[in-house]
């Protein structure tokens, strides 16, 4: 797929995927917290209402495992793109799901755009760890020698090597996280060249001790797409 301007296309088309899915998503929030609660007023006070299950929405596409080199075993879709389209690689917040990409996914699909969304270790489906080491994300180490945040990049690793076995050239790849998720594509993105764009979504200097600061330098003049938000009577708008 590389041709003239292949940058400038990708930056263009994957703005106009991400940018209205965030809002639809923001939307929907606001539509679910103004809705009245049912029951009278006299038994709200009586009784608390219960904590809202949070409902999980099925991404389309293929179910499928990834082993990282470090002994993970992950779960993650994909759905490939239609031909001279880019596929993105989605990589979730921290204490998040592939499954919350499923707006960005929909607006992907429109477009003819393929996507891999990933299950970090310790999240989700991925949750079967090496023997001796902890599966939930909330029990992950952060220190100087072992840093299992850090680790991480070998779950984005065993992505791109997933979609190299199904002949998707890393030319045809852009890279896009959220949180922690967001400074792991940076710092993978800035040292493969070859990768022609990354979206961040609430990038950051030092998530979970993953220190960008030096990664944002490499990059020099490539480009790179950001998406931030301001938090408006508790919730956040783009």
């Amino acid at each position: 797929m590389s041709r003239p301007g292949l940058p400038l296309f990708l930056f263009l088309a994957v703005s106009a995927a991400l940018l209205p899915a965030a809002r639809a998503a923001d939307k929907k929030g606001a539509a679910e917290a103004a809705k009245p609660a049912a029951g009278s007023a006299a038994k709200e006070a009586a009784q608390p209402p219960a904590a809202k299950k949070r409902k999980i929405r099925s991404l389309p596409g293929e179910e499928v495992s990834l082993q990282t080199r470090d002994g993970w075993t992950l779960t993650a879709n994909y759905r490939p793109a239609e031909p001279e389209r880019p596929t993105l690689v989605l990589l979730h917040d921290v204490g998040a799901r592939r499954q919350d990409w499923h707006p960005l996914a929909a607006a992907a699909i429109k477009r003819g755009f393929g996507f891999l969304a990933v299950d970090f270790r310790g999240h989700g489906q991925s949750q079967n760890a090496p023997e001796g080491q902890p599966a939930q994300w909330n029990k992950f180490s952060m220190s100087k020698g072992n840093n299992e945040w850090e680790n991480m990049r070998e779950d984005l690793v065993a992505a791109l090597s997933f979609l190299e076995g199904k002949g998707v050239a890393a030319e045809d790849i852009v890279l896009g996280g959220a949180d922690v998720g967001s400074s792991l594509a940076l710092k993978y993105a800035a040292v493969h060249k070859e990768i022609p764009l990354v979206f961040l979504l609430s990038a950051g200097l030092s998530y979970r001790e993953v220190l960008t600061v030096n990664a944002m330098r490499q990059f020099k003049d490539r480009p790179l797409l950001f998406v931030v938000g301001d938090v408006e009577n508790g919730r956040l708008r783009f």
